[in-house]
């Protein structure tokens, strides 16, 4: 056992890791005086840039992106939302329109299809992670090579994800204070090698960094006062990130906005 998940691992560490991609954000930046938006952001793991893409007095939603990454897809208003459509964001020449009134479905809803037997699982060439009750398990060319437990109890495994490198495993159970009004993952970070598990934090859209070791999600929705004289309070969420190697979070958003549906854009 040990030295199959030794080989295991040093064939992981073989794997070259992807150039860093882009990464897509819906978000709302409130203002003082007038309307704000959610709009579709993008942010550049590579020097922590955000960048406004879209500018329109809509509400944008579960942004996706092109195989070629210049255009794209996403929703406005929200999804179930009466009148929501399909629209797509041309990134060359900033074009916003309509493309179909068919529903979109986010990425995050078609993870983890899994089988009978595995529900909730995650593939990387030859290695398999199955979610079997509170544990996980690895798989190497169908054959086990270890198991880790995770989840608290009666709170099930709903994600998992490898990292770049094949060496972590992102798993995202049903949150602990998840409720109806803001759903929520409690997220870990397994290490394949030592099989330890580390608690990443609470929150939604949880993803790997193509090309990095570290882990994007947002946290959990919040109410926050607008500034004086305003006496109302509205409603956020951030972007932050967590480093398995270092142990550290750190932020990537702050203030008044609402940042949301986090989505991998690949930079061809």
């Amino acid at each position: 056992m040990r030295f199959s998940l030794r080989l295991t691992c040093a064939l992981i560490l073989s794997v070259p890791l992807t150039a860093p991609a882009q990464v897509l954000i819906s978000r709302r930046v409130y203002k003082q005086n007038g309307p704000s938006y959610q709009q579709i952001w993008n942010y550049n793991p590579a020097d922590g840039a955000l960048q406004p893409l879209t500018h329109s007095a809509h509400t944008h939603s579960q942004p996706t992106c092109s195989s070629n990454g210049k255009t794209i897809l996403f929703v406005s208003p929200a999804d179930g939302l009466p009148g929501a459509k399909r629209w797509s964001f041309n990134r060359a020449t900033g074009v916003e329109r309509v493309i179909s009134n068919q529903r979109v479905i986010h990425p995050a809803a078609e993870e983890n299809h899994g089988t009978a037997e595995c529900p909730v699982s995650a593939r990387a060439r030859d290695l398999l992670a199955c979610a079997s009750g509170r544990e996980v398990i690895l798989f190497r060319n169908q054959a086990q090579i270890t198991r880790a437990r995770v989840a608290k109890q009666n709170l099930r495994i709903e994600k998992l994800s490898w990292s770049p490198s094949r060496e972590w495993l992102l798993v995202g159970t049903l949150g602990e204070n998840s409720n109806s009004s803001s759903p929520q993952s409690d997220y870990y970070a397994l290490d394949v090698l030592s099989r330890k598990v580390l608690p990443i934090g609470s929150g939604n859209s949880g993803l790997w960094i193509p090309g990095k070791t570290a882990v994007l999600y947002t946290t959990p929705r919040e109410l926050m006062p607008l500034p004086a004289p305003s006496k109302h309070s509205v409603w956020i969420s951030h972007v932050v990130s967590f480093d398995p190697t270092t142990k550290k979070t750190a932020d990537i958003t702050s203030g008044l906005t609402n940042d949301t549906d986090l989505s991998v854009c690949a930079a061809r």
